[in-house]
């Protein structure tokens, strides 16, 4: 999953900036720091999954099928103008696994300390 240590370095930022926001919301009351720590942790593991269904491609193919479904697949669609369908060169490959892993930690970090 990591490949390099930009991968790390991240995670490390990230994971530093969610337990930092939990602090400064919860003011170290442990039921808000329970909270807070699992909410940033689901932000965390939206954003990964968002940018995992929009790098896949989904949004494309769910817009070629609405214009396919109401006939205008026909008069709009030319594979010539639409660089999309060929592979994409990733600009940012460690915002996955990283916003993942911190998601992840936060959850499960948030789930032990409710259990403490």
């Amino acid at each position: 999953m990591f490949g390099s240590r930009t991968y790390y370095r991240k995670t490390l930022i990230l994971l530093a900036i969610g337990i930092s926001i939990c602090g400064a919301y919860s003011l170290w009351d442990p039921l808000k720091w329970v909270d807070s720590l699992f909410l940033i942790g689901l932000l965390f593991l939206v954003v990964a999954g968002a940018v995992t269904v929009w790098q896949g491609g989904f949004f494309r193919v769910f817009v070629m099928g609405f214009r396919k479904q109401f006939g205008r697949w026909e008069d709009d669609y030319d594979p010539a103008d639409h660089p999309a369908d060929s592979p994409q060169k990733k600009s940012h490959p460690w915002v996955i696994p990283s916003f993942l892993t911190a998601g992840l930690f936060h959850i499960t970090l948030s789930i032990l300390l409710l259990f403490l």
